[in-house]
């Protein structure tokens, strides 16, 4: 989609996408400072249907999930990888994001590795770009084709 997502209660679905064993996924994103300060904050999921399970087949599906977490203002994305389907990728190199600052990030998987590109939007693609790939396991099979919201 390219509306602007305004996010809404914890739990609402937004639509529905087909897992792949590969995805992309690109947005803009702008930070406005924490919450709840020490608390990770989870941005958004693309998983399997959370009342199901908090496993893996339910809320602990992650193809993506986008967090800040607690000890640091640093992105972190979390990719199901196999199963364990928990796993996180923090963006470290990256380092620290600046309240207010519009972001450019990327996040993309495939069956062996997980990629995060990110920049302030007005240097993408060009300039001040980071990336960090991370190695992972496939997505499940019984996965696959599987309506993530």
């Amino acid at each position: 989609s390219t509306s602007d997502f305004i996010p809404g209660k914890p739990g609402t679905a937004y639509g529905t996408i087909p897992i792949g064993d590969e995805m992309t996924m690109e947005f803009d994103w702008t930070w406005h400072g924490r919450s709840a300060p020490g608390e990770w904050e989870q941005f958004f999921r693309v998983g399997l249907d959370p009342t199901v399970s908090a496993g893996c087949d339910g809320a602990g599906s992650r193809y993506p999930s986008f967090w800040l977490p607690g000890t640091a203002d640093e992105m972190h994305v979390s990719v199901s990888s196999g199963i364990l389907c928990q796993k996180g990728q923090r963006f470290a190199d990256f380092g620290t994001i600046s309240v207010d600052t519009e972001y450019h990030v990327q996040i993309a998987f495939d069956s062996t590795s997980v990629t995060i590109k990110a920049s302030p939007s007005q240097d993408w693609p060009n300039n001040n770009v980071k990336t960090q790939t991370f190695t992972r396991d496939a997505t499940l099979p019984e996965h696959v084709g599987e309506a993530a919201s």
